[in-house]
């Protein structure tokens, strides 16, 4: 016990060290500490079934939390995404819609005097997008300057408040969950205790805090068939980050036919409501333009994309440096003068659909608690094999679903190696790692394959087929 206790104060003098000693550009210190607190993570998780007991469970409860609560004062060093939120929340703050303009179009207005705009927005990565942030989060941006509108510390104090509030809520939904699905409770410490949720989300404020908060409570009251709360919960985490629409076909499909649509309606109808407050098709519009030069022009640690565009870079453009060759042959020249990136981004969100249809329509999520509940980790999963784009803090919300799922390995695996692609910003100049993406997915990738295996193996013997296996059968 005592090992434990030293272990722990190791853990808060890293996390306070990434807080508010090591900048972003100084990789090789941050990977040292980073991957110290992963091999404290891993010693805690292999002697997760003796270290938590059940009886003790608030007391890791304060000590998950104890491990947040080190950021409270920090301005978050590896993501500059929270001064948009400053951004966004002050101009909420004094009633001016924050998706009608982009920052650089308040510049020498009377609002970017009375805003004190001119704290923020050198600091703003991207002045000439328009807000993408849904509207559940900008009520938590508005929440966090609404007292201090010119205080850029204080502010952030009440947000880290905020997040750390959210996650005491998801740590003890978790717990809820678990003990009514009769699961060990210690499982709900593989996300407490995980160090790029701590990291992301409590030290760098991201919003997926608020998300996973939301589809903690949805899933929760989900299991216990209280829909209507549920379906209420999901409307929120919707309308944190749009992404968990992914979900609905599956919803839809576990509740068949009318208490699914209903479900369905009502997330819609709470979004549809919420959305109003803020936009007219004018603004619509602007938002859509960001959007699609965000996700047209900006790529990080992708896989499959990555995978496919490399081949295309050394192989396909090969032949068109000898396409005199292929002179006679118009069908086939003209394919090679085709824009192959473009064709890509559009193929690959087809396919992303496709798979997500048929994972949630396959009939183990009707027959199967267990199925439905795995089904989330597999659906988020592959939406992320197949993205442009993966942040690390992306990879938190897995963290959840894999808690609930027999195929947890391969995310603990991932929430450790990507923090490493933090080595893009090493030196201040952004270039990305081919080795540490490799690397990364390999490792990833192997791991995923493994545990299917083994859970294959196992299916001879157990009575429920795993919604995983989708990924390789068939």
């Amino acid at each position: 016990m005592k090992t434990n206790y030293i272990l722990f104060l190791a853990s808060i003098i890293a996390y306070a060290l990434i807080g508010y000693v090591v900048p972003r550009t100084s990789f090789e210190p941050f990977a040292a500490l980073y991957l110290l607190l992963f091999g404290l993570y891993g010693y805690w998780c292999y002697q997760a079934k003796t270290i938590f007991k059940a009886s003790k469970w608030k007391t890791f409860l304060g000590a998950a939390i104890l491990l947040r609560a080190v950021f409270l004062v920090a301005l978050p060093e590896l993501s500059d995404d929270f001064w948009r939120y400053l951004w966004d929340g002050r101009l909420l703050s004094m009633g001016v819609n924050p998706y009608e303009y982009a920052p650089l179009e308040l510049l020498d207005t009377k609002i970017y005097q009375e805003a004190h705009l001119d704290q923020l927005y050198e600091q703003l990565n991207s002045p000439k997008f328009y807000s993408v942030y849904p509207p559940v989060t900008q009520f938590f941006f508005a929440i966090s300057t609404f007292f201090f509108m010119d205080n850029v510390l204080a502010s952030v104090l009440v947000f880290h408040c905020l997040v750390l509030c959210l996650e005491l809520g998801t740590i003890v939904f978790l717990i809820k969950l678990l003990t009514y699905l009769k699961q060990p409770i210690y499982l709900a410490f593989f996300y407490a205790f995980n160090p790029l949720v701590i990291l992301e989300l409590s030290g760098n404020l991201h919003t997926e805090s608020i998300l996973i908060f939301f589809l903690s409570l949805a899933l929760y009251t989900f299991v216990k068939q209280n829909y209507t709360k549920s379906a209420l919960a999901f409307s929120m985490a919707v309308g944190a980050k749009l992404l968990p629409l992914m979900f609905m076909p599956l919803i839809l499909h576990r509740l068949w036919f009318k208490k699914g649509l209903q479900y369905c309606m009502l997330v819609g109808l709470v979004n549809i409501c919420l959305f109003a407050l803020f936009f007219d098709l004018e603004m619509l519009q602007k938002i859509k333009a960001s959007m699609g030069l965000y996700f047209g022009h900006f790529e990080f640690n992708g896989s499959v994309y990555y995978l496919i565009r490399y081949w295309l870079i050394n192989e396909y453009w090969r032949l068109w440096e000898y396409h005199e060759y292929f002179m006679d042959f118009h069908l086939l020249e003209n394919l090679l003068k085709y824009d192959l990136y473009a064709l890509l981004r559009k193929i690959l969100p087809i396919v992303d659909l496709l798979l997500i249809l048929y994972l949630s329509l396959k009939k183990q999520v009707r027959a199967s608690e267990k199925a439905f509940l795995a089904s989330f980790l597999a659906i988020y999963s592959l939406h992320f094999f197949l993205a442009t784009t993966v942040h690390p803090w992306y990879i938190s919300t897995l963290v959840l679903f894999a808690i609930l799922s027999p195929y947890r390995l391969y995310v603990l695996l991932w929430t450790a190696l990507v923090g490493l692609t933090y080595i893009s910003y090493e030196g201040g100049n952004f270039e990305e790692s081919s080795w540490v993406i490799g690397l990364e997915y390999w490792l990833v990738f192997g791991l995923l394959i493994w545990e299917v295996r083994q859970q294959r193996k196992k299916k001879n013997t157990a009575s429920e087929p795993l919604v995983l296996n989708a990924l390789i059968e068939d």
